[in-house]
């Protein structure tokens, strides 16, 4: 491949390279005790939780304990999508054995995830057909829609309709 070539892909438009290239070579160290305490903390956030919902008989408190179980899973989530990354640890083992353990109160299955998110997702973000996790509509494809159509669209694509996505 020619310099030109490689120089014209660079500069496309839209590309991401002007960002990456300012970002400082610090934020890419990744030392272990960072991840692990990541990774503890949010543990111990999830069991404790759990802990208390199994002890707690108060439904005001239920209902607190509750949403605080959902974010600490959430919480254990984004150290395992990191982990697919291999953002939080240099070993591709520490990475893929935090990841598989966060996974677990989520119920998703490491490998499969990372095949999905990594493999698919990454590989064809924004292509429609490919991407199967952000998927735009054109005005005309809004507008053939049915009403429930537009309603589920507005809807997932809406700040609060993550959720329900996911659902």
């Amino acid at each position: 491949m020619s310099d030109e070539t490689t120089l014209a892909r660079e500069e496309r438009v839209g590309s991401l390279k002007p960002v990456i290239d300012i970002i400082p070579a610090q934020a890419y160290e990744n030392p272990t005790w960072k991840g692990m305490s990541y990774f503890a903390r949010d543990v111990v956030i999830y069991l404790g939780t759990i802990a208390a919902l199994i002890f707690v008989a108060n439904p005001f408190a239920d209902i607190a304990l509750d949403v605080l179980a959902v974010l600490s899973v959430t919480a254990l989530f984004v150290v395992a999508h990191d982990s697919a990354h291999g953002a939080p640890f240099n070993s591709k083992r520490k990475n893929s054995i935090i990841g598989r353990i966060a996974m677990l109160p989520s119920w998703h299955f490491f490998e499969a995830w990372v095949l999905g998110h990594n493999r698919i997702h990454h590989a064809f973000t924004v292509c429609q057909g490919y991407d199967f996790v952000w998927h735009p509509v054109s005005a005309q494809e809004f507008v053939d829609k049915s009403r429930a159509g537009k309603l589920l669209h507005r809807i997932e694509w809406s700040w609060w309709g993550t959720g329900f996505y996911y659902l």
